[in-house]
């Protein structure tokens, strides 16, 4: 006989706590004078910095 695994539910009431406690987080941010600053799509915090680049030194 097999048991049936509740992790489905777990995972629902993670996702919702987890949510509800970002907003509250971010609501605390807000309230201290913090400000978010949307970033255009297509945009990252990476520079352009290439890690196979070959070195031309002799």
């Amino acid at each position: 006989m097999r048991v049936k695994n509740s992790a489905a539910n777990k995972k629902a009431a993670d996702a919702a706590t987890s949510s509800d406690l970002l907003s509250a987080q971010t609501a605390a941010f807000l309230k201290k004078g913090g400000k978010i600053q949307e970033i255009p799509r297509g945009k990252s915090g990476q520079q352009n910095i290439s890690y196979f680049k070959r070195s031309n030194a002799k």
